[in-house]
């Protein structure tokens, strides 16, 4: 149906309708008797040009396409906010509140004497950037009160960009993601979560009636406990587990485990430039270490185990500025490659100079 339809064509439309002896012009009787149903029909031609839009998925607005997706369990991907861990020079009380900066942190979980999850209360990546300013409490703590943001252990991210989650939403529609129930549809469904870029699933066995899966988060790291338990309720909450509670099948129980972590330390013998020393590096030495372990991570859905090659160790560290020579070189104690189980993920522990 055409709705593209302006005043002036439908107020035409209807005067051709009229035997043409009767007079048409701007100033009839018949110009003013028609005008306000011509309007009247404008509006309505636009609105059904909207409605018609807003049906389907391919072409309706944000709005529409959230429901869509809601009513078929493909949900849009909500902002997140980051989770910090932050160091202090006293234990706090969780849901204690701090600002730096523009922005205002809530503790969620103590991890260590002094060490604290802080959660972002604004969502989105603006939280990833860690504020120059001083980190202070809202709220009186003592008066020699020190605190510090010092690593970004679960990064936020945007609201999912609509025309991003209408191809996501048309292809897993088409590929009938509703939860089948099998593997496919698990990992689709997990990985669409908040906080989480990659899943293993472990299938049933004759001896394990549980379904498992692993999960990496989106900082391609170990996720947080809250990141493990928000998809454990989605997916098959606790206390009803395989009755069909949440996005699994009835009589399907599911158990969310977060990836496993093996330590790699690492001793070498260091030949540095005659300006350098091993403590000026050190840091430097670690971030290669990390952005290769990253590198490695972002491949673990796909691989069946993850390999640290003591090759590539010592490529990344050689290359750092004021290395001359990495030799003899040992991932936990020997010079062979570290192959990890099925389920885990590298994570840098010492690094060592040996001279």
């Amino acid at each position: 149906m055409e709705y593209n339809k302006d005043y002036d064509t439908i107020l035409e439309e209807m005067k051709d309708e009229v035997d043409a002896d009767i007079s048409k012009g701007e100033g009839s009787i018949l110009h003013f008797a028609l005008a306000p149903a011509a309007a009247e029909f404008e509006e309505l031609y636009n609105d059904l040009e909207v409605a018609d839009e807003n049906s389907s998925p391919l072409s309706c607005d944000k709005e529409h396409l959230i429901v869509f997706g809601t009513n078929d369990n493909i949900p849009i991907k909500q902002a997140t906010a980051a989770v910090w861990l932050a160091t202090f020079n006293t234990d706090i009380e969780i849901g204690e509140r701090f600002e730096c900066g523009d922005m205002t942190y809530t503790s969620t979980a103590k991890i260590d004497t002094g060490k604290y999850y802080l959660e972002c209360e604004t969502n989105g990546v603006e939280g990833n950037i860690k504020p120059d300013d001083e980190l202070l409490p809202i709220e009186f703590i003592t008066e020699d009160f020190e605190g510090e943001l010092t690593e970004l252990v679960q990064e936020a991210t945007d609201e999912e960009d609509t025309e991003v989650y209408r191809e996501r939403y048309l292809q897993e529609k088409q590929n009938n993601n509703s939860m089948a129930g099998n593997r496919t549809a698990y990992k689709k469904m997990i990985k669409a979560l908040p906080g989480v870029a990659a899943v293993k699933m472990v299938r049933v066995t004759e001896t394990r009636k549980r379904i498992n899966a692993y999960i990496l988060s989106s900082s391609y790291g170990k996720p947080i406990n809250e990141v493990v338990s928000a998809v454990q309720q989605v997916i098959d909450p606790i206390g009803q587990q395989g009755d069909g509670a949440g996005a699994a099948p009835w009589f399907h129980v599911v158990d969310i485990y977060p990836v496993e972590e093996t330590t790699i330390n690492i001793s070498a013998k260091f030949t540095l430039s005659d300006d350098v020393t091993f403590e000026n590096i050190l840091e430097d030495l670690k971030a290669t270490v990390d952005g290769y372990f990253v590198e490695l991570n972002k491949t673990w859905e796909d691989e069946p185990k993850l390999v640290v090659r003591t090759l590539r160790v010592a490529e990344r560290m050689g290359a750092v500025t004021g290395v001359v020579d990495v030799q003899e070189l040992l991932l936990n104690g020997t010079d062979d490659n570290i192959t990890l189980g099925q389920y885990a993920i590298p994570t840098r522990g010492e690094i060592e100079n040996v001279n």
